[in-house]
């Protein structure tokens, strides 16, 4: 703002102009008013009474040029007022224009302060959502992976006690063996050193047909009953496992007594030089070594069958500890990006309010983790359950429907 009162450079330097100049017309006049006054005293010395009256001329004289200053000096003040009203209105005038500037500059700085508070709001509230769903999708993730865990935990200790059971199972068997080698060894050595039937040797059998039917009945009987002791005989019966107790048929009763006539037809020389003992002792070793035999060749496979399904489920074990290594690397791998992704976030919560621009990228992340969760979804853990029952299944129909003890369910 300029003031009123005091004049501009332009207007104290015209001024300064028009005093000199009016001093040096002053000056010209004096000047001229004495020089007149010689030559009309025609050239002659100027007496007192001439100065005199030169002397109030000039004392008059001043006086008219005064007042004619003033004249001119109030005329320049009028065009200084004038000048200096025009100079206020327009310093008025752009005072206005000015205020009306300012008030348009603060109603858009206002505006453009609303707007911005208006998107930052916005903002805040959609990393607010956004953040809450992270958190969700956060928890939702440690259930299923907790679920999961549990679950291959459950499943592991199942498979161990399969193992177990099938450990004893094998153990068992392998003392069963043992026993039935001990018994088959006892019989051996009765067998070879004599057995109760041996004090019938000095009987004889007439030629007649009471030795045929006598072969014949101990033949029978032979086929029939199984060359084990009581306690293994019903130990089978009651687990189910061992070789089938088969009864002789009408076909093989017939067969039998035909092949033992055409015999005694054939060798009746043969027959009178035997006796029950004898008869007695090769039937029953013929079948106890056939039936042995039978019992070594199942157990063999048994064990066989056994130590496959101990190294599959030894393997499927070794896959699901693999597995459960990898979720649980993927878990901490999944625990790190989101801490790293929630640091983030709190980072961009404090430029946001800096009011600084913030690139989100939370949605990428929540992409992620459910497109993970679905693939972890894609291969459930009953699969494995199932090919490992059918696996038990396969495993018993090769073993011919000797079941396997345990159970992985």
């Amino acid at each position: 703002m300029v003031r009123l009162s005091e004049p501009p450079i332009d207007m104290q330097r015209r001024r300064s102009e028009r005093l000199a100049a009016i001093d040096a017309a002053n000056n010209n006049v004096s000047e001229g008013s004495s020089a007149s006054s010689v030559e009309e005293n025609g050239g002659h010395p100027i007496s007192a009474a001439s100065l005199e009256c030169a002397f109030r001329a000039q004392k008059t004289q001043p006086k008219l040029l005064s007042v004619r200053t003033m004249s001119k000096r109030l005329i320049d003040k009028e065009n200084l007022e004038k000048r200096r009203e025009d100079l206020g209105e327009m310093i008025q005038n752009a005072s206005a224009e000015v205020a009306k500037a300012q008030g348009k500059v603060n109603r858009l700085t206002e505006k453009l302060e609303s707007d911005k508070i208006k998107n930052l709001k916005r903002k805040l509230k959609e990393e607010k959502e956004e953040k809450r769903k992270m958190k969700e999708d956060y928890e939702f993730l440690i259930a299923e992976q907790k679920s999961l865990l549990e679950s291959v935990k459950r499943f592991v200790k199942n498979l161990e006690g399969a193992l177990k059971a099938e450990l004893e199972e094998v153990k068992n068997l392998k003392k069963d063996k043992m026993e039935m080698i001990k018994e088959i060894q006892e019989l051996k050595d009765q067998l070879n050193e004599g057995s109760p039937c041996a004090a019938l040797q000095d009987i004889q059998i007439e030629k007649s047909g009471i030795g045929t039917i006598i072969a014949f009945f101990v033949h029978i009987f032979m086929s029939w009953v199984p060359p084990v002791t009581p306690t293994v005989f019903l130990r089978r019966l009651r687990l189910g496992s061992g070789p089938p107790v088969q009864f002789p048929s009408m076909k093989m009763v017939a067969e039998t007594r035909r092949t033992i006539l055409s015999n005694d037809h054939e060798g009746e020389a043969e027959a009178e030089n035997r006796n029950v003992s004898e008869l007695v002792s090769a039937l029953r070793a013929a079948s106890r070594a056939e039936d042995f035999a039978r019992i070594e060749e199942a157990l063999a496979g048994r064990e066989a069958e056994l130590k496959r399904e101990i190294e599959r489920q030894r393997h499927e074990k070794a896959l699901m500890e693999e597995k459960h290594e990898f979720e649980r690397l993927e878990k901490l791998k999944a625990e790190d990006e989101l801490r790293v992704k929630l640091s983030v976030m709190v980072k961009a919560e404090a430029v946001s309010e800096d009011k600084f621009p913030v690139k989100d990228q939370s949605n990428e992340v929540i992409s992620g983790k459910r497109r993970n969760m679905q693939r972890r979804r894609s291969k459930p853990l009953a699969a494995i359950s199932n090919n490992c029952e059918v696996g038990s299944a396969s495993s018993v129909e090769r073993n011919g429907g000797l079941p396997i003890a345990g159970n992985l369910d």
